[in-house]
């Protein structure tokens, strides 16, 4: 059991389907927000490029179109979401979206859909996106920057019930603790071991805690502040639990692991 070396990206699912969902919500968009037939080849495009390792680089043009789409209303913008969380592992994409000039833009968009009232498959996807902005460097220092604005509006995520917006949850704090693991950074641990604590007294999907145990291994080893904080936090208590589970596996190995860093 070692602790995690590189960020997890989101991925799940395909760009299959979502063409024809674009096309459907654009049918009922109102006028302000309608994109044209050019629009949706373009995104098509974009998919295109970003999703099956294709030669062609995406487009200052398709970019531009997608962030029109992720501006649509709440209640039908998930697509364009799904499509803003696939492409952003590109390295093209992420340098365009997590850069100097946009950046604040982009935090602000995905942001707003950490909304406790708002709908979970926004909220899922907003999560799914930010992990996968940790892909590039560029995305990388994006979160970092903004980590403190991140963290306190994605924890408000943990009082739901669905699993997928647990186990993304999870993956952006074990995403901050591969990051934080490489800088002498003791505020943002003790930031990420505050969220793994909490989060660890909701959340009941075993691979869910999974990523949180991983995370705060991550955090812990090679650092005996970390392991004061997270003492201090009462993790060691937390967790004991997980080091009976028998299935899977993984868990019981990662619990153990952590706890003799403890």
């Amino acid at each position: 059991m070692r602790v995690s070396e590189v960020p997890m990206s989101e991925s799940h699912a395909s760009s299959v389907g979502l063409s024809g969902k674009l096309k459907e919500l654009n049918g009922s968009a109102a006028e302000e927000h309608k994109l044209t037939e050019d629009d949706l080849i373009i995104l098509e495009k974009l998919l295109s490029a970003t999703c099956n390792s294709s030669a062609e680089t995406p487009t200052a043009q398709q970019l531009q179109t997608l962030w029109r789409a992720v501006n649509w209303p709440e209640d039908i913008v998930f697509p364009a979401l799904d499509i803003l969380r696939l492409s952003v592992r590109h390295p093209v994409v992420n340098e365009n979206f997590c850069s100097e000039n946009d950046h604040v833009q982009l935090t602000v968009l995905l942001l707003k859909f950490l909304n406790p009232k708002g709908k979970q498959a926004n909220q899922l996807l907003a999560l799914r996106a930010l992990c996968n902005c940790f892909v590039s460097q560029a995305g990388q220092k994006l979160m970092m920057k903004q980590r403190d604005e991140i963290m306190t509006q994605a924890i408000e995520m943990k009082s739901g019930d669905n699993k997928n917006i647990h186990i993304a949850l999870a993956t952006l704090t074990l995403n901050y603790a591969v990051c934080l693991h490489k800088v002498n950074n003791i505020e943002g641990k003790a930031q990420c071991l505050s969220v793994i604590s909490t989060v660890m007294e909701v959340v009941q999907d075993l691979e869910a805690i999974f990523r949180l145990l991983v995370a705060l291994g991550t955090l812990i080893s090679d650092d005996t502040n970390a392991v004061q904080l997270a003492k201090s936090l009462g993790v060691d208590s937390q967790i004991k639990k997980y080091a009976s589970v028998s299935e899977p596996a993984k868990v019981k190995e990662c619990c153990r692991f952590v706890l003799n860093l403890l």
